[in-house]
């Protein structure tokens, strides 16, 4: 741990030590520092002591129904104590605070086990379906994927979050734009904020080894990014920079070879970086209703650069999904071992990076062109966000519990999760802090993916474009009709 995160951990342990926590239903204490993370910041931010509503909920109990863990992103809502982890002492601090501040207590009900990630989410799923069909209102929250539970978000079994006045969903701390593209008219029962760092953890970016672009004289992209400038003809540039075969007979995966490719890509890329461009499978109208949105030129012209950059050898290499598989060339193994100038992947893979020799960076991925007002960053389609069952007889209650844990996040938490994403080496990433801030406010979803409606048409879709073929428009003709029919049944569900 460098330096100054011993010093943050050190605030917390002092507040903690001099001032207490004081009796149920006091007033709520200042926060201690945060980490700094605007250029300008150099003085401590503001108190939220007048943020946080002058409640008392008379000691209750509010029960969150969690997934243990999923692909190494950090899940945990309550820690169980101080053990001087940065962020798990952040965490922990601002539920001391909270839990102070409301005369409440907060318990996090962690299912599955760890490691054990795909049926972690799945096991979480059916265990919140369950209960509200059973009538058990042993949870007042759950963080479930809408991916999985769109049948029953549509059949009643959750709260319509807009009906709660406890819960401030245009504030900064809840992802709008996510939360935006999973209302259905004027229902929406599953929200992203920043309560749960899953939303940050699964978000999609850029890594590129500072190292290897220093070697081959290429300026490092982070103000190309600032000036709005970040385009896939960019990376395409810099990955042409950096193939080469050094000595190999072909681009082929060889684990004890030593061809270097520009981009180690994720099997999901693809569809991640249609999002950056600003492209989606599904909008919705002023009324809040889908409608099928692929399919227009500019959608062809961005499978155009899509095929180019995912289907030319050695500019990419479309590797395996399996972290650090080594034999199958494992998207990570590729990029850590020096394979690979650039990483497509979710900003947790940072955590998996630390003991890299290099030195990385963190980007956006790119827009389609400079024309392109913003970047745009997508989450992941199996995010697990909050919903309330309509088992839970206080919801407003629940929803002012809610509401304010994820203002405190986002006060107390954000800024030490910045830091604590991109520490390597002992060294804090000021250029890559900045990124991450640019990555926050972009952030957002294809409403098909929250809802699954498009799974047959993406797979089909990558297939051609990793092959270089940008020939889609039959695809998209031929899986319009089945997606257009899924969002009427859903339409449909709720409405009647």
């Amino acid at each position: 741990m460098n330096h100054f995160l011993l010093q943050i951990f050190s605030a917390l342990l002092i507040f903690s030590v001099v001032f207490g926590f004081t009796s149920c239903g006091d007033k709520p204490v200042a926060p201690a520092e945060s980490i700094a993370t605007d250029e300008a910041a150099d003085t401590a931010p503001a108190e939220t002591e007048s943020a946080i509503p002058d409640a008392d909920l008379g000691g209750e109990s509010f029960t969150i129904l969690n997934l243990h863990s999923y692909w190494g992103m950090y899940t945990t809502i309550c820690p169980e104590d101080l053990n001087g982890e940065v962020l798990n002492d952040a965490v922990y601090m601002r539920n001391q605070r909270l839990e102070q501040a409301l005369n409440c207590k907060i318990i996090d009900t962690r299912t599955g086990t760890e490691g054990d990630y795909a049926n972690n989410l799945d096991g979480n799923n059916v265990t919140g379906k369950k209960a509200v069909l059973a009538g058990d209102d042993t949870y007042d929250v759950m963080y479930l994927s809408p991916t999985t539970v769109a049948n029953e978000i549509a059949q009643g079994y959750f709260v319509n979050l807009y009906t709660l006045g406890n819960l401030h969903l245009d504030a900064e701390y809840w992802d709008s734009a996510y939360n935006e593209a999973s209302r259905i008219g004027e229902n929406l029962y599953c929200a992203s904020g920043d309560a749960h760092l899953m939303g940050y953890d699964s978000s999609w970016c850029l890594f590129f080894n500072e190292n290897m672009l220093e070697k081959y004289g290429l300026d490092m992209p982070y103000d190309i990014v600032r000036q709005g400038k970040w385009t896939i003809d960019r990376l395409y540039e810099y990955c042409s920079a950096v193939a080469t075969l050094n000595g190999d007979q072909s681009y082929k995966w060889n684990q004890n070879g030593n061809c270097v490719y520009g981009l180690s890509a994720h099997t999901d890329s693809p569809n991640k970086l249609i999002f950056a461009t600003g492209e989606k499978y599904i909008q919705t109208n002023e009324e809040g209703l889908p409608y099928f949105s692929a399919g227009t030129e500019r959608f062809y012209d961005v499978c155009t650069k899509m095929a180019k950059l995912f289907g030319t050898e050695g500019i990419t290499f479309n590797a395996h999904w399996d972290d650090f598989n080594a034999a199958e060339g494992g998207y990570v193994y590729v990029f850590t071992s020096n394979r690979s100038a650039f990483l497509t992947g979710e900003i947790k893979a940072a955590q998996l990076m630390r003991d890299m020799e290099d030195t990385f960076g963190m980007l956006p991925l790119p827009k389609y062109d400079e024309n392109q007002n913003d970047y745009h960053t997508t989450m992941m389609a199996n995010l697990c966000t909050m919903l309330i069952p309509v088992t839970n007889s206080r919801t407003e209650n629940t929803a002012l519990v809610m509401d304010s844990l994820a203002l405190l996040s986002h006060e107390e938490v954000i800024p030490v999760y910045y830091d604590f994403t991109i520490s390597q080496k002992g060294l804090r990433n000021e250029d890559s802090i900045e990124m991450l801030k640019i990555m926050k406010a972009t952030r957002g979803v294809d409403m098909a993916f929250v809802y699954d409606w498009n799974a047959d048409l993406v797979t089909a879709l990558k297939a051609k474009l990793i092959k270089g073929n940008s020939d889609v428009a039959s695809l998209i003709e031929k899986y319009r009709t089945p997606i257009e029919a899924k969002m009427q049944k859903m339409i449909d569900l709720y409405n009647g």
